[in-house]
């Protein structure tokens, strides 16, 4: 019997939000009531609303749901009033389909100190729509209204698919050439799924920070000193606010960018001072691109940090699987990490199996709370 599991990206404020029915333990496709499977789906979003990420499609032997939400912003919002999107829609294989189906979901405290909107869009296939072990085109065309600049926004966005039944994932590309940093400014990094931070962790794993901390030199931990680079030719995918510090203007940003090479995988940029509003949602960026600066320093909070972060997403069949950063990294970069003191990118990773021997415990606002055995900084030696 053939069996659909899809992946795919979507850019701007939509994100495409794909779950197993498996990993949910969920049993949509035999609501047949409208309501039921609203409220279904809206269980799987809610359970998942901490790691929105794409994934696979909620499927069963009769029906697949293909699910996409788009987020509204407090940018977005004026006085508790929403401006849901115009138009939303889909080509699949150069041939258009309109999505029409959506739920409204708030959630209080989400983006800041105002809440998070979503609508959540879906289209219904029947069963075994695609062939197995195949690859689809699809288009993307979406409107809405924003509030800053006051007018309708616009794009379309090409040049990304989904694949079908891709269950093992496949042996990961050592393709980044281009660092993201100034290497010759950091004294130390963090471990993969270190302890460092809070927990970040994807739909596989829980409670450890599944990304890397770059801790500049005393002398750099000023904003504005230490330049951010984009590590892949691709496109920006989104960028955010940042929870930790104010994100006034093009401060404070988080930036997502889908490889070119590799469009399965996604390079994650915290705390970036953007250089320019160029540098937008669906632009397209060069390996060494300058994007701006690290923010290090935080003067509106009271517990400023002194470090800036990435992380890279995978996306496969079953979900998204966060990776190391030095797991994609080319021999070529990694020598200079090496000419750091850095012998192995085993080093600057701590493995599932260790980390699951000597487990965080997170509280409910992803915290660690018990000391970690496991040692979690690489200190790099003079540059």
């Amino acid at each position: 019997m053939k069996s659909i599991v899809r992946k795919t990206a979507i850019f701007g404020v939509i994100i495409l939000l794909f779950f197993t029915s498996s990993f949910l333990n969920l049993n949509l496709v035999k609501a047949e009531n409208q309501k039921e499977i609203h409220n279904e789906i809206l269980s799987a979003f809610s359970l998942n609303e901490q790691k929105i990420r794409p994934g696979a499609v909620i499927r069963s032997d009769e029906k697949s749901y293909l699910i996409m939400a788009m987020g509204q912003t407090d940018q977005e919002r004026l006085d508790g009033v929403f401006f849901p999107p115009y138009t939303l829609e889909i080509w699949i294989d150069g041939q258009s389909v309109v999505i029409d189906k959506f739920i409204y979901h708030d959630k209080e405290n989400k983006i800041g100190s105002e809440p998070a909107t979503w609508w959540i869009f879906y289209h219904i296939f029947e069963a075994y729509t695609f062939e197995t072990n195949t690859w689809h085109s699809l288009k993307y065309r979406y409107c809405y209204y924003d509030l800053h600049p006051r007018r309708l926004q616009e794009a379309i966005v090409e040049n990304v698919g989904f694949s079908v039944d891709q269950e093992t994932p496949q042996p990961l590309p050592q393709f980044i050439e281009t660092d993201y940093t100034e290497l010759n400014k950091i004294s130390r990094i963090s471990r993969f799924r270190s302890g460092i931070g809070h927990d970040y962790s994807d739909s596989f794993e829980s409670c450890r920070s599944m990304k890397h901390y770059y801790e500049p030199y005393e002398e750099y931990r000023t904003n504005y000193e230490i330049k951010t680079f984009s590590p892949v030719n691709g496109i920006v995918h989104s960028i955010e606010n940042e929870q930790h510090g104010s994100s006034e203007g093009l401060t404070n940003k988080q930036i997502r960018i889908r490889s070119e090479l590799h469009s399965d995988i996604i390079i994650v940029l915290f705390h970036v001072d953007l250089i320019s509003s160029d540098i937008s949602v669906g632009t397209y960026v060069n390996a060494g691109e300058l994007l701006g600066h690290a923010r290090v320093y935080y003067p509106d909070v009271p517990d400023s940090g002194s470090t800036f972060d990435i992380a890279v997403w995978q996306e496969i069949s079953l979900g998204v699987r966060y990776i190391s950063y030095f797991d994609i990294v080319s021999e070529d970069l990694f020598q200079s990490y090496i000419d750091r003191g850095v012998l192995f990118r085993s080093d600057l990773i701590i493995t599932k199996e260790e980390r699951d021997d000597y487990p965080l415990v997170c509280d409910e606002n992803g915290i660690f709370s018990n000391q970690d055995p496991i040692i979690n900084w690489v200190d790099l030696s003079q540059p």
